[in-house]
């Protein structure tokens, strides 16, 4: 893997863990059960592709 191709997924991996703690924050500020519940599901999703990239980068 180039240098260029690591630094993007290092990028991408940064963009992960943000979107996770977005959602996170949202999903514990909102008022609305059905709002919490689609952002709770958001940072699991964002969770779940930061822990994919981080596997192949492993493999």
């Amino acid at each position: 893997m180039t240098s260029k191709e690591l630094d993007l997924l290092k990028d991408t991996l940064n963009q992960e863990q943000q979107a996770i703690k977005k959602c996170q924050t949202y999903a514990e500020h909102s008022n609305d059960q059905s709002i919490k519940s689609l952002f709770a599901q958001a940072a699991q999703r964002h969770e779940t592709h930061y822990k994919k990239i981080l596997t192949q980068l492993n493999v």
